[in-house]
């Protein structure tokens, strides 16, 4: 009876008879419980429960006390992870205590138990030493999605094609494949081996390569082998598998292999979602800057074909965060991403590097009339109106173009960037191809940076001022304090090349303190001098320097220490100043106010022009930007008369809102007269002075401002 259960697979037999495994267990004398940790649930065989209720018989503590005591100890197996094995116990019976030999598997969440007298037989403890090992083969497989598999190949199994590369011919035995088909569902074909199934389920490559890994294996005399693989079930889902081999020589042409394959989707799930994170963008869900290096770096060079890559950058997009959040912002780069993908050929590498920036890279062009086009797409996708929640928006960009034969990733998106630039300085809403003097260029726009740092260091840049007048007396009303920067060579570089190359490098903040602290210094040298002209300081505020929390604290402390006072003090702010924090520029403003300060919005007409800021924001007066003025002499009737309604259509909020108006750029005769008649109150330009320096200006005060002080006396 004993002998025959011990040639019988207990695996086996719970596998297809569970019924019949447990009234075999219950013939032990031996008890045998299984305890799921997770769910908290138990089993145990006729003996266990005897063992229980002897307890309980003997009135010294309940079964369940008796079963929470084994518990306990259970739980420092499973959170220790190995086994407990022979532990004797004193287990309450009404004979007495009696000693108990315990032993305890843990496997994962579950725990297999079996408790013998010390009188069990011998043969009891071999077949159970068996059937414990084969139980614990199945607790493995249920909770950890593994199985184990074995194959001794013969020389047969190998053999040499024509090319002599050796091939492997095997095929694997699965130890209880219907527990592996419980957690894994591959088709159930009748008229092909289980293991056969697992083994095609793969694709061609994978089985290739772990034939070749297995044949290496047996040729290289080595111990072991691992791999990792998928399975394309039928639901077109995808399991992976890691596999580890043991290689055992038992003959001279005979090998045994054991191997384990354990499902590993979860965690590579998670790499591939982690791979994909990091080499996408988390707003627009295209490639990132990572992911466009990399497919740089590993394009091959072709003998005829080149490699493209088109960097486009939003022109103006900081106005679109700025007056309509940065929520909304993200809105529209999204929106973008999906009209440019449109427009991107399928061999294309459509990428955002970040903020409003995004790459093109084609891999293979043949033809440099392929990228003309696509460039030209790209621009035309951007003007075309993009409808962002209730909005409707038309941007626009700038594409710079560079083409390499040996693709070097950084070196290929520097000319890229470089050549974006130079079509944004030349006009913007344009593209252009890098070429090497763009690069000239940019090494000389980097030593004027050097040079302008070092320049706000030493205190070289001077003041030049430009008087502001009535356009119908001509007497004085202002000055308007202009950066002048004089190289150590004598040279000057004009406001227009180093004033926004300021403002890109933020050295507009440390420059814009400086114009502040000199103006209001040299003010009040001028108002010593001549204390009977009431002298003005007009300064630009830069959009940077005005969103400074510590702005008004700053004017304040300058207004202090120079002793200028702050109602001669007007500050001529842009329009884009105020379109940022609407909230935080109000109390700004009305900080300003309260000093007694002037404000004054500059270049008005170019910007975003609102009525809202207009009616809100305590601002004295505007300036009309030079470019409407100029148009007024135009050769073009049609050009004169579109300025002139412009100039108007200011006029009538200046007088709406009580404002004072001021013409830029007013170079002869004529244009003063029109700007005159159409009602401008004052003027600024050439006809009247050019900027002029701290001694010019103390001359032209003595001929100019001093009669008219006279004259009113």
């Amino acid at each position: 009876m004993a002998k025959e259960p011990l040639c019988l697979s207990t695996a086996e037999l719970i596998e297809h008879h569970p019924h019949a495994a447990g009234i075999l267990l219950d013939k032990l004398s031996t008890a045998v419980y299984l305890r799921d940790s997770e769910t908290g649930s138990l089993y145990g065989n006729q003996s266990y429960h005897q063992l229980l209720e002897q307890a309980e018989l003997a009135r010294e503590c309940s079964s369940e006390e008796q079963d929470q005591l084994s518990a306990l100890i259970d739980a420092r197996a499973l959170a220790e992870g190995r086994p407990l094995l022979d532990q004797e116990e004193l287990w309450a019976s009404p004979q007495g205590k009696q000693s108990l030999l315990v032993s305890r598997f843990p496997q994962n969440r579950l725990l297999l138990g079996y408790i013998q007298h010390l009188d069990t037989s011998t043969q009891e403890r071999q077949f159970l030493q068996r059937a414990i090992e084969d139980a614990r083969c199945l607790l493995w497989q249920a909770t950890v999605r593994e199985w184990p598999w074995d194959e001794t190949i013969a020389p047969d199994a190998i053999r040499l094609s024509p090319e002599k590369d050796t091939v492997l011919h095997w095929s694997l035995r699965v130890i209880a494949p219907d527990a592996v088909r419980r957690w894994l569902p591959l088709p159930n074909n009748q008229n092909e081996a289980f293991q056969d199934t697992l083994y095609f389920a793969r694709s061609e490559s994978e089985r290739r390569r772990g034939d070749q890994l297995a044949m290496e294996a047996i040729r290289d005399n080595l111990s072991h082998y691992s791999q990792e693989f998928s399975l394309s079930l039928p639901d077109k889902t995808v399991v992976w598998l890691s596999e580890t081999v043991t290689v055992e020589r038992l003959t001279d042409d005979t090998w045994h292999l054991v191997g384990i394959a354990t499902d590993i989707t979860q965690r590579k799930e998670s790499e591939l979602q982690l791979a994909h994170q990091a080499n996408h963008d988390p707003l627009t869900g295209l490639a990132n800057r990572r992911h466009l290096l990399d497919t740089i770096a590993q394009l091959t060079p072709h003998k005829e074909c080149q490699a493209a890559l088109l960097f486009l950058d939003l022109d103006n997009f900081k106005h679109i965060n700025d007056s309509l959040g940065h929520v909304f912002g993200d809105s529209v780069l999204v929106a973008l991403a999906e009209r440019l993908q449109e427009v991107v050929p399928e061999s294309g590498l459509l990428a955002r590097l970040g903020g409003d920036e995004f790459t093109v890279l084609l891999p293979e062009i043949c033809d440099t009339d392929q990228v003309d086009l696509l460039a030209r797409r790209l621009l035309t996708s951007l003007e075309a109106p993009l409808a962002v929640g209730e909005r409707m928006l038309t941007l626009s960009g700038s594409i710079g173009v560079a083409l390499t034969d040996l693709p070097d990733a950084e070196e290929l998106l520097r000319k890229a960037d470089t050549a974006m630039y130079h079509a944004k300085n030349t006009g913007k809403g344009r593209w252009a191809q890098f070429d090497t003097s763009m690069d000239e260029r940019v090494m000389r726009r980097f030593e004027i940076e050097s040079a302008l740092r070092r320049a706000i260091q030493n205190q070289e840049i001077s003041l030049s001022f430009q008087p502001i007048v009535s356009l119908r007396t001509g007497e004085l009303h202002s000055f308007e304090a202009l950066a002048r920067w004089q190289l150590p060579s004598g040279s000057f570089i004009p406001p227009s090349s180093f004033i926004p190359l300021a403002e890109e490098t933020g050295l507009i903040i440390p420059l814009g303190a400086m114009i502040l602290q000199q103006a209001c210094e040299q003010g009040r040298k001028l108002r010593d001098a001549f204390p009977m002209i009431p002298i003005r300081m007009n300064v630009n505020i830069s959009e940077k320097q005005f969103q400074l929390p510590y702005f008004v604290d700053q004017v304040t402390r300058v207004l202090r220490e120079t002793g200028f006072p702050a109602p001669a003090l007007c500050l001529e702010l842009t329009e884009s100043v105020l379109l940022g924090d609407s909230e935080g520029c109000a109390k700004k403003i009305r900080a300003l106010e309260k000093l007694g300060i002037q404000l004054t919005l500059d270049d008005f007409g170019t910007g975003y022009s609102s009525l809202s800021y207009l009616s809100q924001l305590p601002v004295q007066g505007l300036k009309i930007d030079a470019h409407f003025i100029q148009g007024l002499t135009s050769s073009s009737r049609e050009k004169v008369a579109q300025n002139v309604a412009i100039i108007r259509a200011i006029l009538g909020l200046a007088y709406t809102f009580e404002l004072s108006v001021t013409a830029e750029g007013i170079e002869d005769e004529e244009q003063r007269r029109r700007v005159e008649s159409l009602g401008v109150t004052f003027g600024q330009g050439y006809l009247f002075a050019r900027p002029l320096s701290y001694t010019d200006v103390e001359a032209y005060l003595e001929e100019h401002a001093l009669p008219s002080v006279a004259q009113a006396a």
